[in-house]
């Protein structure tokens, strides 16, 4: 099984975390769980999940949106699901924090239309 999960922002010593460790299991148990955000702190990642599949923004945008939580709310929803939908088809999604859920709703229903 292919689950895309969804997390606007990956930090040291916060609640996303829990979004890779989720991420490491399920490849544990053999299935994919690639990781779609619009910023990641790899630094700052346990050295046993820094080596998961991220699928990021570029650079310089992620760079902008450190900067701001403002741009994270009004352009994630645009820029999430150009990410996921060019890099990752899911079985199923598991969205965390603002905007994912309208992102998993939107890659979804683009899944759904998709022969």
């Amino acid at each position: 099984m292919r689950i895309l999960i969804i997390q606007p922002w990956i930090r040291h010593g916060r609640a996303e975390q829990l979004s890779v460790r989720l991420g490491a299991k399920l490849e544990e148990h053999r299935h994919e769980a690639p990781i779609v955000e619009l910023l990641v702190d790899p630094h700052s990642l346990p050295p046993q999940v820094a080596s998961r599949s991220f699928y990021t923004a570029p650079t310089w945008l992620a760079a902008r949106f450190a900067r701001s939580r403002a741009l994270v709310c009004f352009a994630g929803p645009l820029i999430l699901p150009a990410i996921s939908g060019q890099r990752a088809v899911p079985t199923s999604s598991n969205p965390h924090d603002r905007p994912a859920p309208l992102v998993a709703a939107i890659v979804n229903d683009a899944m759904a239309a998709t022969p």
